[in-house]
């Protein structure tokens, strides 16, 4: 494994750790997950500038692992840091910002604030009309999100 054969200070060593991160959080091993991740992120940083696309990535995936554990402050923290970079660093409709955006809703969700949680969805609702055919799936799925999230407010008399 590159964990093993390759310096702390290569590329594929963070990569490794992440990928290992992300193996550990699909088991629900959310201690190892937040380690690997947070790991490969300590690596990132070392050999990479603070606005490298990689280094959003990590935040993204260390966000994900928090916010299945329900700590959705740190998330909602990580996920926006990763957002800020990849708006900074990547063309506006790439599916990097697209994923932002919606796990930054999703957490909005998550805690009842469904007019923020709306308003991301329609952020990457641009993003995908602009980038994707009408007919694909996340299309699709993003309308549903938004006309459940409008749902719910309306049952919940929510301005």
């Amino acid at each position: 494994m590159n964990l093993k054969l390759l310096p702390p200070s290569h590329p594929n060593t963070a990569h490794s750790c992440h990928v290992l991160g992300n193996i550990y959080h699909q088991q629900q091993d959310y201690f190892k997950a937040l380690q690997t991740h947070e790991q490969a992120l300590a690596m990132y940083r070392f050999i990479l500038p603070e606005s490298h696309p990689f280094i959003a990535h990590s935040l993204n995936s260390i966000g994900n692992v928090y916010r299945c554990q329900g700590e959705y402050n740190k998330a909602l923290k990580l996920h926006t840091q990763a957002l800020n970079i990849r708006l900074a660093t990547l063309p506006s409709i790439h599916p990097d910002i697209v994923r932002s955006y919606h796990n930054i809703a999703i957490i909005h969700k998550k805690v009842s604030q469904y007019e923020q949680a709306i308003a991301f969805c329609e952020a990457a609702q641009e993003i995908r009309k602009q980038s994707l055919v009408p007919q694909y799936m996340d299309i699709k799925n993003g309308e549903k999100l938004i006309f459940h999230l409008r749902k719910k407010m309306s049952t919940l008399n929510v301005k």
